[in-house]
């Protein structure tokens, strides 16, 4: 007898850690502004997010969510279909405070170190986002006086803002230590150009903790993408209407040094360094320069219109397809202002430079 229970005691101990080994993760908290409708959790696929649980609030506005334990994945928490916050499940339950009730809310995830690093950035990114549409303001504002001087201070203060900005993802990223998290930060927000060191450190890590993973490809396609253009590569040619519908062929400029300007009517930081790069090309654009302005607007009136309010007068060129336009993969844009400086054999000598660095260089060769 004593033996049976022996054998009991045994049966129920494996059972019950196999259960354990089987146990669900659960992605639960509280809601301060709930909105009608349903909380969806989305695992990020090669195609985009797909819907793998859905749960209602319960009275007093929490939730609880629900997916089976397995390799570390990216997850997105979809609040009624505004809000939307990224989180990494692997191996530990996650609590959350959320709004949810604006694409921009309020956003704490707790339970791992690389949730509470991923709701930082969320957090920083939400603040430098109010303070760049308080630098948009004050650029309309003083686009409407002309004042240069006070101009150039914005741009500079907007840079810098920029810059410790990127330099607070890079700390993030580098305590990840190649976590799921790291590759989420650095595909979202990273500019690989400005980065191409710390980018390439980062797949090398990847190697070792994300090897085989679809992740890591698409890691490794977009820096092959950004080696064709790499400082003396030939930039690939294309043909766009301007203004007047006419065809622009980019590889039509050779024999000058060609500023290819990417930007937008609705790009504040494009709008902020026209005057300036106004300025280079007078002085220069009789001693073989040009610029060529590729736009991303989608309306024909606010691309012209910012034309004409900005002064432009070098070529321009648009499909006024937005980020639909060929333009993003075929240059790998991911986002504007993007510039690239190529020499009279079509060549890239120069990528993501201001107006001040342009000029220096056109000084030395022309």
């Amino acid at each position: 007898m004593k033996n049976w229970f022996n054998f009991f005691l045994i049966i129920l101990s494996i059972s019950c850690t196999d259960r354990g080994d089987n146990t669900d993760l659960v992605v639960s908290g509280n809601v301060k502004y709930p909105s009608s409708g349903f909380i969806d959790l989305e695992i990020l696929t090669p195609d985009g997010y797909e819907k793998v649980a859905s749960a209602k609030l319960s009275g007093d506005n929490f939730f609880s969510l629900a997916v089976p334990k397995g390799k570390a994945e990216i997850y997105q928490v979809n609040f009624f279909g505004i809000q939307k916050n990224q989180i990494v499940l692997n191996s530990q339950d996650i609590s959350i405070e959320a709004d949810g009730n604006q694409t921009m809310g309020g956003f704490i995830a707790r339970g791992s170190h690389a949730n509470e690093i991923l709701s930082n950035v969320y957090v920083t990114d939400t603040n430098r986002k109010l303070k760049e549409n308080l630098f948009k303001q004050k650029f309309v504002n003083l686009n409407n006086k002309v004042d240069t001087v006070e101009m150039k201070a914005l741009k500079k203060e907007f840079m810098e803002e920029e810059d410790k900005f990127h330099e607070y993802l890079k700390q993030s990223i580098l305590s990840l230590d190649g976590d799921l998290a790291a590759w989420f930060i650095l595909t979202e927000h990273f500019d690989i150009e400005k980065n191409l060191k710390f980018y390439e450190d980062q797949i090398s890590l990847f190697h070792k903790t994300i090897p085989e993973s679809w992740q890591l490809k698409l890691l490794n396609g977009r820096y092959l993408n950004v080696m064709k253009l790499a400082l003396g590569a030939v930039a690939p040619d294309f043909s766009l209407p301007d203004p007047d519908g006419k065809l622009i062929q980019m590889s039509s400029f050779r024999g000058k040094y060609l500023f290819l300007d990417f930007w937008a009517s609705w790009c504040q930081p494009c709008r902020m360094e026209n005057p300036d790069l106004m300025k280079v090309y007078n002085k220069y654009t009789r001693k073989d320069f040009e610029i060529l302005g590729v736009s991303f607007d989608k309306k024909k009136s606010h691309w012209l219109k910012a034309i004409e309010l900005d002064g432009l007068e070098w070529v321009h060129v648009s499909d006024l397809k937005y980020f639909d336009s060929e333009m993003i993969k075929l240059y790998n844009i991911v986002n504007v202002p993007t510039t690239i400086l190529l020499d009279p054999e079509g060549k890239i000598i120069a990528k993501n430079i201001h107006s001040d660095e342009l000029e220096s260089i056109l000084s030395e060769r022309l």
